[in-house]
């Protein structure tokens, strides 16, 4: 819910503003040279292009003309002629010769061999995150289990216990920063919560935290990038960063404010416990549905764009206002409104949907 309601605000706010824009621009005036000599930094590619040209070798100057939309007869992307540079006395001798990497004798069409990579990541990426969950899952078992929830439930003595929270915040970005995924993190903790160990409001700081922790991976990703994009890279990946930050000050310092993304998270658990079919629709609507309609209308423009914010944030406004006082106050409402059965049934429960 946090992201959820940070996109709330946020997003009317950039329309009209540009906020993340203009601050995120400061940033990257201020980080990164503007010298047209300067040469690109090589942070994480001096790890990863050397695996990555044992594998397989792209020609960059094609790629580049694909970007910016121009298009040669009889090319491909994948590299076959490397050139080499001799040193013959004071005269450099640049030389033509066969690439030599893992699929240089393979000739199969372009596309396949795409399809094949991007598959095999995919498989050691799943990989890797599945036996690492079950590896940080298998640590916070038993003796371990008990000693985290007796950290996690302490505050500091004293006065310093109103800092308890923003110590989690930043524990749980160092700790995402090291696994470099914020669903790693979060899955580990979820199991938590569900066996009772943790509360909803010990968690809610960490996973703050990861959130900020997840964006330091896309900012070293920028910085792989080659020097003439780079700007635009770093200005996006600031973006993500400063959004969650921004989010954090306003959904966290207040504890008034703190309550509204934890409450709703409550009542999406109880919704869901209720209604088994919520858990997909939520899913497929906030992640499938509504980002695709909010794109479609940001190509409309920026006048119609805004009445669907509009009219979307009036209609849950009502809604919610609508479940607190089924929950409250139900005599306050017509008799039809203090509760969903008048919905279909499917609507309702999936207990008489398993025959469908």
């Amino acid at each position: 819910m946090f992201n959820l309601l940070s996109v709330a605000v946020l997003l009317p706010f950039e329309i009209l503003t540009n906020y993340l824009q203009f601050t995120s621009g400061l940033m990257v005036n201020f980080l990164i040279s503007k010298n047209p000599n300067a040469k690109e930094p090589k942070l994480l590619s001096s790890i990863i292009q050397p695996i990555m040209d044992s594998i397989i070798q792209i020609d960059k100057h094609i790629l580049d003309s694909i970007a910016t939309n121009k298009s040669f007869e009889n090319v491909t992307l994948i590299k076959r002629i490397c050139k080499k540079s001799l040193q013959n006395g004071t005269e450099i001798i640049l030389m033509e010769e066969k690439c030599s990497f893992l699929l240089s004798n393979i000739y199969w069409p372009e596309w396949l061999i795409g399809t094949i990579l991007l598959a095999a990541s995919l498989i050691i990426l799943s990989t890797c995150l599945i036996f690492l969950v079950k590896l940080m899952t298998s640590l916070l078992n038993g003796s371990v289990a008990k000693i985290i929830q007796r950290l996690i439930n302490s505050d500091f003595p004293g006065f310093f216990k109103y800092l308890t929270g923003f110590v989690a915040i930043i524990f749980g970005c160092v700790l995402t920063i090291m696994v470099q995924s914020s669903s790693v993190f979060t899955s580990t903790l979820t199991p938590l919560v569900g066996m009772g160990l943790v509360s909803i409001e010990r968690i809610f700081p960490l996973t703050l935290g990861s959130n900020i922790g997840t964006t330091i991976t896309g900012i070293l990703a920028s910085l792989s990038g080659p020097v003439n994009t780079l700007n635009f890279s770093m200005q996006i990946a600031l973006c993500h960063t400063l959004f969650n930050i921004t989010g954090i000050l306003i959904w966290y310092p207040i504890p008034y404010l703190r309550q509204v993304p934890i409450r709703l998270a409550n009542l999406l658990g109880e919704t869901t416990a209720k209604y088994k079919w919520f858990a997909i629709a939520y899913l497929v609507s906030f992640f499938f549905i509504v980002p695709a309609i909010i794109f479609g209308l940001s190509l409309l423009g920026k006048a119609v764009f805004i009445s669907f914010v509009i009219v979307t944030v009036g209609t849950s406004m009502v809604l919610v206002l609508i479940k607190l006082l089924q929950m409250k106050c139900p005599s306050y409402l017509p008799e039809i409104l203090q509760t969903f059965d008048f919905l279909p049934v499917p609507l309702i429960s999936s207990r008489n949907t398993s025959n469908i």
